[in-house]
């Protein structure tokens, strides 16, 4: 290293190195490249890395009953999503509390609710109408005039 500063025009050094009159940075050595990084943030897992709890895996009847829960309420109408949804919600609640290896109790607990409320929506539904499910397609005019 020399303590000469640079020509007229030439780039400065790189801050790594000694520069006259200049104390060295603190945390680089005198003279060479900085230190490598710590390591990669908290919560971060590499490519091709384990994720750090290997051992844990989604309960599908959770994913299922989500998936048939969401449609119950859209669909409820055809009584077995929102039917398979309460049934899987309650089997993946008792499968992720009896094994620990098993997440996703909150999947099971939103698709048990959201079965409920396609429950909640037939029964609603059921109730206004008197229990009278027939629909007299004739009786409605769509406002067209008939041929003369």
């Amino acid at each position: 290293m020399s303590m000469n500063p640079p020509p007229p025009g030439a780039p400065p050094p790189p801050p790594g190195e000694d520069q006259p009159g200049r104390p060295p940075v603190p945390g680089h050595p005198a003279g060479g490249a900085p230190p490598p990084p710590a390591g990669p943030p908290p919560g971060y897992v590499p490519f091709g890395a384990a994720p750090p709890a290997a051992g844990q895996r989604t309960n599908g009847f959770a994913v299922a009953s989500l998936v048939l829960g969401i449609v119950g309420i859209v669909l409820c109408f055809l009584w077995i999503p929102w039917i398979l949804a309460i049934i899987f919600g309650a089997i993946a609640i008792k499968q992720c509390n009896e094994d620990p290896t098993y997440t996703g109790k909150g999947l099971a607990i939103a698709g048990l609710v959201c079965g409920l409320v396609g429950a909640a929506i037939i029964v609603l539904f059921l109730v206004s109408s008197g229990g009278d499910l027939t629909y007299d397609f004739g009786s409605v005019i769509v406002g067209l005039d008939p041929i003369r």
